[in-house]
């Protein structure tokens, strides 16, 4: 399924979180996201790769979060079923 994948630092907990958001690509004005919370990069990272996002994507991403920016990926392929499990995974903190 083609997604977008968006990343920001979160402002409502202090320290480092971050929100993960995905989208499915060609509904992406609908409000039917979903949403996941990280407390630390390593979590994070470990989350985008499992999802299947190319380590190569990390690198200059991670520099923009810690710089307090934004980042997003456009047209990503995502598995399906990871889509469809996105949001409601095990122990993982989520927000509305």
């Amino acid at each position: 399924m083609r997604c977008i994948v968006h990343i920001r630092k979160s402002l409502d907990y202090p320290g480092m979180h971050f929100v993960l958001r995905l989208l499915p690509h060609v509904h992406a004005e609908e409000n039917g996201r979903r949403v996941e919370t990280f407390d630390s990069e390593g979590t994070l990272l470990q989350r985008l790769i499992g999802m299947g996002l190319p380590e190569i994507y990390m690198g200059r991403s991670f520099a923009n979060l810690r710089a307090g920016l934004d980042a997003a990926w456009n047209d990503v392929e995502i598995p399906q079923e990871t889509f469809e499990r996105f949001g409601r995974v095990g122990e993982r903190r989520l927000a509305a």
